[in-house]
């Protein structure tokens, strides 16, 4: 099964909780693990049972060649392909290039056997290549432990987490709503969690190579560096689960997670706490689509009191985190349904 977990929070949520559920449907699985961004021992690849590509916004360009290597080889070689909980990614609005509809038609034609993790990804993927696919969900939508769990909530929010944005973009938006949430929760334990760390400064050889590029990249290191003296100004703690996955202790003890982070939203609702997620892009947008969001807050069109306005219903009633849970339970026989024709289909 391919992982993408390199640095970011999400990925390594999504390869945990990928592994369990195969593990929880199939008998007896013997799975291995291989990087999903470079090429897999050849040996390896000839002699599996199939590959499964495994998460992540992987429908664009360079789907096989470049986001899923080791399932481009097995497609070479003629061994069975699984996409499981796949997301779109495409840059290119509703369509997807040559290639990479081909290869989606390569893995159609290889097992029948691909899962998307939205609904918006399911129309997208179906007009763009004419493969049909199974709206799943999220593999990290599925914490088995805590899935049959209600949503715990509490009127008295004493301890909230934020996740910043990815892109610096936003971060003029995101420090408007932390300062209003440090007024709405004085009292709270307030914590500003980074998914993907800390923007790194960029290699000195690689201003020879691309200026623009560099300057860029320091750019967004004094903007992150701005947001985070900002955050402990104003109260908040900082801290860096990069290289890991969301611990069920951070996420499963709050009492509100608030941010940008589409797997800091999924993890929160999995442990069963209310969140409200704030979408930079088709991820996010995609996962309002998934679990009914209740108020599709989109970064850059919503103002910081809108925002503030969602978390203030959400504190009240916590309406749309009952929704988003309901979806995940509603949509498990699907998924553990898929799992086991994986099993079915490769033996």
């Amino acid at each position: 099964m391919t992982t993408g977990a390199i640095k970011n929070a999400g990925d390594f949520l999504i390869h945990e909780r990928g592994l369990e559920l195969l593990e929880s449907v199939l008998d007896r699985p013997k799975l291995t693990s291989v990087a999903r961004w470079k090429p897999a021992d050849p040996d390896l690849v000839a002699s599996s049972t199939a590959v499964i590509a495994c998460g992540g916004p992987g429908l664009r360009r360079g789907l096989v060649s470049d986001t899923y290597m080791p399932a481009g080889q097995a497609l070479e070689a003629g061994r069975p392909v699984v996409f499981l909980g796949v997301g779109w990614g495409s840059t290119a609005g509703v369509s997807l290039d040559g290639h990479t509809a081909e290869a989606v038609r390569a893995v159609q034609r290889s097992t029948g056997l691909i899962s998307v993790r939205d609904p918006i990804t399911e129309r997208r993927l179906a007009a763009a290549t004419g493969c049909s696919s199974t709206m799943t969900g999220c593999p990290a939508w599925y914490d088995l432990e805590r899935f049959g769990e209600r949503l715990a909530r509490s009127d008295d929010v004493s301890r909230i987490l934020f996740t910043p944005p990815a892109s610096p973009r936003f971060l003029t938006q995101a420090e408007a709503v932390i300062g209003a949430l440090s007024d709405r929760f004085a009292a709270a334990d307030r914590t500003i969690v980074l998914h993907r760390g800390r923007p790194s400064a960029p290699a000195v050889q690689d201003s020879y190579r691309a200026p623009r590029s560099v300057a860029r990249s320091v750019a967004h290191q004094l903007l992150y560096r701005r947001f985070e003296r900002s955050a402990r100004r104003l109260g908040w703690n900082v801290i860096d689960i990069s290289g890991a996955t969301p611990s069920r202790d951070l996420y499963g003890s709050t009492d509100l997670h608030v941010g940008y982070r589409v797997h800091a939203h999924i993890q929160t609702l999995s442990l069963r706490r209310p969140s409200v997620l704030i979408a930079e892009d088709i991820r996010g947008i995609g996962q309002f689509a998934a679990l009914d969001d209740s108020y599709w807050l989109i970064a850059g069109a919503a103002s910081a009191a809108d925002i503030v306005g969602a978390v203030d219903l959400e504190v009240r009633d916590a309406g749309s985190s009952e929704l988003g849970v309901a979806k995940m339970k509603a949509t498990w026989p699907v998924m553990r349904s898929f799992v086991a024709r994986i099993g079915q289909a490769i033996g």
